[in-house]
This record gives structure tokens, sequence and C-alpha cells, in this order.
């Protein structure tokens, strides 16, 4: 059985990166995989970048990844809050680093204990798209098949980010999973006489995948099973 951790949406915040790497070094797990937007919102993208570089085996780009990292006409920008947007993150941001957010893959994909799993930052196609807690189910079904830039299968379990809310589905016997977000966790359901401790909502979120690695036949044998794939969900404090 191997542990993978799954972290995504950094945002430039470093101290929640770094509580997230400590709590997945004190877990005992190697392979980490980052899918996307480690930049942007924070002050310490480069610094984020590093870090990401330096412990995740897999990077995929988030759309922050590529928006604020692409060429862009300022002159042809009409919102001045825009403007200064786009280049406040593009100065945080070296030559090299932007060359590497530009070079990276939009999806990944890998067997675990049987299944097949598709992990990308929004969508398969591109890192923009929104599919959120409350989208329609079809929406939703959509992210598990097949497109030009994955294989030809359709994945078992899809993991993905971007809405920055730790979300498990399952529909269509598939698993639908949403990291939520390292550096800006958010909750969409909000209501002041309802609402519990906000720090439920400001604490550092990933996920954990624990299977059989790389095998794509899910045996049961009498009374011998190999393990299903187990989720987790963790919320650290930094």
């Amino acid at each position: 059985m191997e542990r993978i951790a799954i972290i995504s949406d950094v945002h430039g915040n470093l101290e929640a990166l770094k509580a997230v790497l400590s709590d997945i070094r004190e877990r005992g797990i190697t392979r980490i995989f980052c899918i996307g937007d480690t930049i942007h919102k924070g002050v310490h993208s480069s610094e984020c970048l590093k870090l990401v570089k330096e412990n995740c085996e897999i990077v995929l780009q988030g759309n922050c990844d590529d928006y604020f990292t692409k060429e862009h006409d300022l002159d042809k920008i009409e919102n001045e809050t825009e403007k200064t947007r786009i280049m406040w993150n593009m100065r945080m941001l070296s030559e090299e680093d932007k060359k590497y957010l530009q070079s990276l893959p939009l999806t990944h994909e890998f067997y675990l204990s049987g299944s097949l799993v598709r992990i990308f930052h929004a969508n398969p196609n591109n890192p923009y798209d929104v599919v959120a807690m409350f989208s329609d189910i079809n929406e939703k079904r959509e992210l598990f098949n097949a497109t030009d830039k994955t294989s030809p299968e359709v994945a078992d379990v899809v993991v993905y980010g971007h809405t920055h809310t730790q979300m498990v589905n399952k529909l269509y016997n598939k698993t639908l999973i949403n990291t939520g977000s390292v550096g800006d966790a958010l909750d969409y359901i909000r209501n002041d006489l309802k609402d519990g401790k906000d720090i439920e909502t400001t604490r550092a979120e990933y996920l954990i995948l624990e299977g059989e690695y790389g095998d794509k036949n899910f045996i049961l044998t009498g009374r011998k099973s190999k393990k299903p794939i187990e989720i987790e969900m963790y919320k650290v404090l930094f």
C-alpha cells in the first residue's frame, strides 16, 4: 500500500504550504502531487514555487499559473485594476519561474488499487472551467470522460482543485474529489446565524489517497482481497 498526498491552490501562501509539507512528512509520505495554482494572491509566489518543485513529483498547471505568466497586451486592458494585478503578480516571478509554469501539463493519471485516477486543476482540457459543489450532475460526470489530452479511458476517480472547497461525491459508480486549497480555503455555504468557527475554513487543506500504486487489477479471490482506495481529507493549522 502507498499513500499519495495531493495538494492544490497554494496561491503564494508560504506558511500554509510549509505547514502542509511538514504534516505530510510527519505521516511518512514521500509521493506528493501538486495540481495547480501555486502562485497569485499571496506575496510569496516564487518561494512557494521553489518548494513545490523541490517536494512534488508531479506538478500541473492551474489557471493562475497560466494567466499570470503568459504574455498580455497591457495596452488593450482597459480595467486599470486588472492591469495592476497582472503586473504585480508578474513582478514576483523570475523569467525561469514563468517558463516553468507555462511548460506544465494539464493532467496526469495513474492506477491505484485497480482504479484509473485522473488528476487536473479544473478540467482536463483547460485549467479555467468551474465545476463546483452545486454544479449540475452532468457537468460533474463529464470530468471523467476522455479527451485529447488524456488516455482514451474513462476515469474511475477524478481529483481536482480550483474551487477551494473540499468535497467527495459518488456518482455513477465513480468518485469525484476536490482537494480543497492549501493557501485559500473557502466555504460557500455561509449564514451569520448558523456559521460555526471561522478556523474550520482558514485551515490549510489537502488530500491523501492510499492504495496499490500502479496496480490496474482489483482482484477478489476467496477471502483474500486487495485493499480498495482509501480517501483521507486533512485540514492543517498554520
